[in-house]
């Protein structure tokens, strides 16, 4: 097999850390490489290649992946698909503590009430504080 630039490598790294992903999370339990190969039809050994970007998964490979988990094939080998702004949130607020999640929803509660206040009544100190903020 020819020698990978750098870019190349780097992406197949990126395709077997995407594979452990599925593997660890993918059905609501993880499963061993060992587990994971039996379902597949593959050895263990490709499993850990794989997911060490040692070897790379032929398309027919990543069919069979993709069908096991049940995801698009676009999950091995693109970025997280969801850009929206409600997928950046949820990406974002992934790992805040009880906390910071109970602050920001503090914060979203507060900023509802001041944008109807501001819908509905001439700007005070209140809302013309909020509208400078908003603008920087």
């Amino acid at each position: 097999m020819p020698k990978l630039s750098p870019t190349e490598q780097s992406f197949y790294e990126r395709v077997g850390v995407r594979i452990r992903e599925l593997r660890r999370l993918g059905k609501g339990h993880a499963l061993s490489q060992a587990q994971l190969a039996r379902k597949l039809g593959v050895s263990q050994n490709t499993v850990s290649r794989w997911e060490s970007g040692e070897h790379r998964p032929t398309m027919q490979d990543a069919l069979v992946i993709v069908r096991f988990f049940n995801v698009p094939i676009s999950r091995l080998f693109f970025e997280d698909e969801d850009q929206s702004l409600a997928g950046r949130v949820s990406r974002g607020i992934r790992d805040l503590s009880e906390k910071d999640l109970s602050d920001l929803l503090l914060y979203i509660k507060i900023r509802g009430e001041l944008n109807r206040h501001d819908q509905h009544q001439p700007l005070g100190s209140l809302g013309l504080n909020a509208k400078a903020i908003q603008s920087r």
